[in-house]
């Protein structure tokens, strides 16, 4: 098992390995040793104006040849996404869950059920279902899942009001237990700083964000070693020098990688955002997957790191 993240460049190479990737290969590689700067500029711009959010302008910011590996990297992996996914039979808590419309420039991705049976499963890998679990920011709502699936002891600490009571409406409406706390609570209370066994944390693709959550996780569970995490994050959205500082927060903070498993968090991507996409497939990268094959992109995909603090 690895011991350490892997790089921008072995990240890449495992993408060079993935089915159809000779399909793109001659077109990305042309790609990133020339740009085309005036059609970057129009699309930096019009990426810019339409989506405001932190984690949109950081990769809008991103070096040319890193958003060519990211767009690749989407592209990809899309194709070996079962694409029934997002046709499961609801869960139970679904429309008790549902968020209201986002903003106009906000960008806000909810994972398919398939993606959170998937963590519930790795969960039952990780610990029995007696053990305490905790959950930061449960925005994809698996803390219902895994009481659904058995856990007895599931504890969710958010920054969000809206959040937790749409969790304890679905729970009540489920008859299950989750735990709730406010994390704006300062300083948490100490009901929250107990003995977890494995921690559960999707942080926004942003280094920051990252940082906080999982530092918000280690005080809470007192950096007690032997805890597991299980952390979703897209690591080519970090950008290459995100990444970089990744792998040395974790070593900071004593986080060891017991697995890197790509593509693992299938996020149903929105019309609007899209439709944007192809727009700046159009004008800048012209990848022949995205032009000729319909709705080629599905999903945005983002990656599972299982970490142990040593």
């Amino acid at each position: 098992m690895p011991t350490i993240l892997p790089t921008w460049d072995e990240l890449c190479a495992d993408l060079d390995r993935l089915p159809a990737a000779a399909e793109l290969a001659e077109r990305r590689y042309a790609l990133k040793a020339k740009p085309p700067a005036l059609r970057l500029k129009l699309a930096r711009l019009m990426a810019s104006a339409l989506l405001r959010d932190d984690c949109s302008q950081q990769l809008i910011g991103a070096a040319w040849p890193d958003l060519v590996d990211l767009a690749a990297d989407q592209v990809l992996r899309n194709r070996l996404v079962v694409k029934d996914e997002i046709l499961l039979v609801p869960s139970p808590h679904e429309t008790l869950l549902r968020w209201p419309a986002p903003r106009p420039h906000d960008v806000r991705l909810e994972c398919t059920r398939a993606t959170a049976l998937r963590r519930v499963e790795r969960a039952m890998g990780c610990i029995g279902t007696s053990k305490p679990i905790l959950l930061l920011n449960d925005q994809d709502q698996v803390s219902i899942e895994l009481a659904l699936a058995g856990f007895s002891d599931v504890t969710v600490v958010a920054d969000d009001l809206d959040l937790l009571e749409r969790l304890e409406r679905a729970a009540r409406a489920c008859e299950v237990e989750v735990q709730l706390h406010h994390e704006a609570t300062t300083p948490l209370p100490p009901a929250t700083r107990r003995v977890y066994d494995l921690v559960l944390l999707n942080p926004k693709p942003r280094l920051s964000d990252v940082r906080r959550l999982l530092d918000t996780a280690l005080e809470l569970t007192g950096a007690r070693p032997g805890v597991a995490f299980l952390v979703g994050v897209a690591l080519l959205a970090l950008r290459r020098d995100g990444l970089a500082q990744l792998s040395h927060l974790l070593d900071e903070r004593g986080l060891q990688v017991l697995e890197v498993q790509q593509g693992f968090n299938a996020y149903p991507m929105p019309q609007r955002l899209y439709r944007l996409i192809h727009r700046l497939n159009q004008i800048v990268i012209g990848f022949r997957t995205l032009a000729t094959e319909g709705h080629a992109l599905p999903f945005f995909l983002s990656d599972a790191i299982v970490l142990r603090k040593l």
